[in-house]
């Protein structure tokens, strides 16, 4: 309907990229020996939040911040030991900080990236 309005092409680039509560990794401006690279689940869209697409995401402490370097885990890092055992570790500092179930899944999509 938007197209017909006003004759331009929505882009919905920024909005099929990733799942809801996807497990993702994004850059963080933390200082040397810290990773730069962290566990996160996608939560949204930011707009309005800087210059190119942006995304919300929830950090292990159960902040949302916005990023723009995100990136999800390819097939081999889901397969991989260390890169699943972080995802638990997340999953439980979720679990623990907003007081859920242990016996419930977070992820609501289980269907693979």
């Amino acid at each position: 309907m938007h197209e017909v309005v006003t004759s331009n092409t929505p882009d919905i680039l920024e909005y099929v990229e990733f799942r809801w509560y996807q497990p993702i990794f994004y850059l963080d401006d933390a200082p040397f020996p810290n990773p730069k690279r962290i566990i996160g689940r996608w939560v949204g869209v930011a707009h309005g939040v800087g210059q190119a697409i942006c995304y919300w995401i929830l950090t292990d402490t159960g902040n949302v911040i916005a990023r723009t370097t995100v990136r999800k885990p390819s097939l081999d890092e889901l397969k991989d030991p260390t890169i699943l055992s972080q995802i638990d570790v997340f999953d439980d500092n979720i679990r623990a900080v907003f007081g859920c179930d242990h016996d419930k899944p977070l992820d609501y999509n289980t269907n693979g990236p």
